[in-house]
């Protein structure tokens, strides 16, 4: 993934009521696009995690996916827990042009919380 960092800032009510946490709180949200080196990029990730969990910004670069891992190892909170939801849906104007695909084709939405053992809901992706 290629991350755009945006910053610490309080999560929103819409995506805190998305994935079941209390609004407000720090967390680091970073998006991005995935994809393989030299190829078109095959999704858009939004990744919200916990401030207090979260690696510095130049970090979470060069972790190349491996943020979780980095929490277990340098924050002491391991995953405990996963939960995943997919469902079908259609391309945005802005997510196809990002994309390089048409508006309205179809496209898979996963939405991923992570618990720690120690910890509710530091990796929202």
């Amino acid at each position: 993934m290629q991350p755009v960092p945006c910053g610490g800032k309080h999560l929103d009510p819409a995506v805190a009521r998305a994935f079941g946490v209390a609004p407000g709180g720090d967390y680091l949200h970073v998006h991005g696009l995935r994809g393989q080196p030299d190829r078109a990029p095959v999704a858009l990730t939004d990744m919200y995690i916990r401030a207090d969990l979260a690696p510095p910004v130049d970090v979470f670069v060069e972790l190349n996916g491996g943020v979780t891992e980095w929490m277990a190892t340098e924050r002491g909170a391991p995953t405990a827990r996963i939960e995943q939801t997919i469902a079908g849906g259609l391309l945005t104007d802005s997510e196809a042009d990002v994309l390089d695909a048409e508006p309205g084709s179809a496209v898979l939405r996963t939405m991923r919380r992570s618990a720690a053992a120690c910890v509710k809901a530091e990796l929202l992706a």
